[in-house]
């Protein structure tokens, strides 16, 4: 797992962004075969871009959800003008339409001046897999679940049986207003087949923070805590960093650790093997 940009609102290029990074959210998962997964295109995609191989290869490109901080990076996404290039779209219907039509107005003119259809790369979509089913990538197997966030959101999980690992990526969920099924449903993919590897998760706010923002769509590292502590998972990737300076991650992050020393802030260019 390569971490591209790992900022929520949009990319923040200042001074003080140095350490954590200023890229919004774009993660890059490779599995054993060589095959490739890309979840979200903020702006950290032009980072994780000369890691893809769409020629080699087709490449899966997920999406959580459609804020621009998520798709800012794709219009400039140099493999899709690329004629070799075979990329596959998944990711929520929304009450304006599929992937395939979200992206197709997106860029477009006036917003970008080479609409959808004349770019050069090979592209399709599929339908998300409905709840219990997954998502056969080469040998990874995808799942995903319904999390709160405005107008619409996903999480992801992927497996990689060949290892046995498995990982979780929830960019912008808001965990205390999931109703008792949307958490289930998340516990569920956190804790099976096994207790995932890694937990990427969205802790924007703080806990004493999070009552001036109810509503906003996003959790606290306390949540994070609280999943951790229901499925096992045991290692925590806290993202959406908002427009925190590297000082002030860094003062929470040691606060964090200090209750769960597995818990950590997502740094732009971090690369776990799991």
């Amino acid at each position: 797992m390569y971490i591209g940009g790992a900022r929520g609102t949009g990319p923040w290029v200042h001074d003080s962004a140095r350490e954590f990074g200023g890229d919004s959210t774009s993660i890059l998962i490779t599995g054993e075969a060589g095959e490739q997964v890309v979840i979200d295109a903020g702006s950290g995609l032009e980072r994780i871009a000369p890691r893809v191989h769409a020629d080699a290869q087709p490449v899966l490109m997920a999406f959580t959800h459609y804020h621009l901080d998520h798709v800012c990076g794709l219009p400039s996404f140099p493999w899709l003008y690329r004629g070799e290039a075979r990329l596959t779209f998944i990711g929520p219907d929304v009450e304006s339409g599929s992937i395939g039509d979200v992206l197709a107005r997106w860029v477009q003119a006036p917003w970008w001046p080479v609409g959808w259809e004349q770019t050069g790369a090979q592209k399709s979509c599929c339908a998300l897999p409905s709840p219990g089913e997954a998502l056969e990538w080469g040998g990874l197997r995808i799942r995903c679940c319904a999390v709160p966030h405005a107008g619409g959101c996903v999480a992801y999980r992927i497996d990689e049986p060949a290892r046995g690992s498995g990982l979780v990526i929830a960019t912008d969920l808001e965990w205390a207003a999931s109703s008792a099924s949307q958490k289930n449903d998340f516990l569920s993919l956190c804790a099976s087949p096994g207790p995932a590897d890694v937990l990427v998760f969205d802790a924007q706010f703080l806990p004493e923070e999070y009552p001036s923002f109810v509503g906003w769509g996003h959790s606290t590292w306390h949540d994070a805590l609280d999943i951790h502590k229901q499925t096992g998972v045991e290692r925590i990737l806290l993202t959406h960093h908002g427009r925190h300076a590297d000082a002030t991650l860094c003062g929470r992050e040691k606060h964090i650790q200090a209750v769960m020393p597995m818990m950590e802030f997502a740094r732009q260019g971090m690369e776990w093997e799991i």
